[in-house]
């Protein structure tokens, strides 16, 4: 039996979902939402193009149509309502996830990867009395030996994965004086004008789990990475098989826009509008035009050097042009299955 150390690093319009219990959690799902075709209902947005990026043979991944070699030797697939499985799954130690964080803005690089920096959808305000909630028909059936069902069109993948400790990095920023600089970022409609008690913080751009997977190998056992259509869908299984060593190594999901806009760019004005598409994800989603999405608050920041930790600054980080900060349905135990 021997430990594959697995770093899965995050990006673009993915939501965390963690499956919370009374003592914590021990996995969680990241739910890709389906941005490839924007609404004419909101400007200033682009198509994402959902991938996984990860280590195996040339063979095993050219072998899949959507699946090419990068120019660093590792395989690209891009995905199409696919579900994603890492095998064989692993138990670790629970763990409780802040469902918000303590400060709007970090104080150092020790609180700036707290977990609730990625955006908690289910704090934010529908009604004066209620607040958004996860449809659950998107996520996978909480016990894996049920039949699997395919989830509603505005999801276009998603995988369970387990972890033993998370993190949030690349804090979203604007630039001056060419220095970058965090600031707070506060939900309303686009348009709206800011008023007092909105939700407001300071919000990662990047997702970081770590966890230790075992593998048998003397019982011939091999790490496998694992794409399924949703049942109903078009296409066919394909696994690919991981590396199995003692230094581990990272897969890499992204849910993003091909480029970053120019620094002039009109739409380059601090809204992170293509927040608004996880809003699809929710019970009774709201109309275009009545989605809270982040805007920046340049009355408060501060400098994004004090806040960057050592393990988020080897990560290639996005640009925060346009602002893009990910989100999360960190709900209630009760809210969940």
């Amino acid at each position: 039996m021997t430990s594959v150390p697995i770093q899965l690093i995050m990006h673009g319009l993915i939501a965390l979902v963690p499956n919370n219990t009374p003592d914590g959690a021990s996995h969680m799902t990241a739910l890709l939402v389906d941005a490839r075709h924007p609404t004419p209902e909101m400007t200033c947005v682009m198509a994402h193009t959902p991938q996984i990026l990860f280590p195996t043979s040339a063979p095993e991944c050219t072998d899949v149509d959507a699946c090419e070699i990068d120019g660093d030797g590792l395989c690209l697939c891009t995905l199409d309502r696919q579900e994603i499985s890492i095998l064989p799954d692993t138990e670790p130690s629970k763990s409780q996830l802040a469902k918000s964080p303590a400060r709007i803005l970090p104080f150092s690089f020790q609180d700036a990867v707290d977990f609730a920096y990625l955006g908690n959808l289910a704090q934010v305000s529908s009604t004066p009395q209620s607040h958004y909630t996860l449809n659950k028909a998107f996520l996978p059936p909480s016990n894996p030996s049920d039949p699997p069902t395919a989830p509603p069109a505005p999801l276009v993948a998603r995988v369970r994965f387990p972890f033993t400790t998370v993190k949030a990095c690349n804090l979203s920023t604007r630039r001056d004086d060419g220095a970058d600089y965090v600031h707070p970022l506060s939900f309303r409609r686009v348009g709206a004008e800011e008023t007092p008690g909105e939700m407001a913080q300071a919000m990662a751009q990047i997702f970081v789990a770590n966890v230790e997977i075992p593998v048998d190998t003397d019982g011939g056992q091999v790490l496998k990475l694992r794409l399924t259509p949703f049942p109903g869908e078009a296409g066919t299984t394909s696994e690919f098989t991981l590396p199995i060593s003692s230094t581990g190594f990272a897969i890499k999901l992204t849910n993003s826009r091909p480029h970053m806009m120019a620094p002039d760019d009109p739409c380059d004005d601090g809204v992170a509008r293509d927040f608004a598409y996880f809003y699809d994800l929710a019970q009774s989603p709201p109309a275009w035009a009545d989605r809270p999405v982040p805007h920046v608050k340049y009355s408060q920041s501060k400098s994004f050097s004090d806040l960057d930790s050592d393990e988020c600054r080897k990560l290639k980080y996005p640009m925060s042009r346009p602002i893009c900060p990910m989100g999360s349905f960190n709900e209630s135990v009760e809210a969940l299955p």
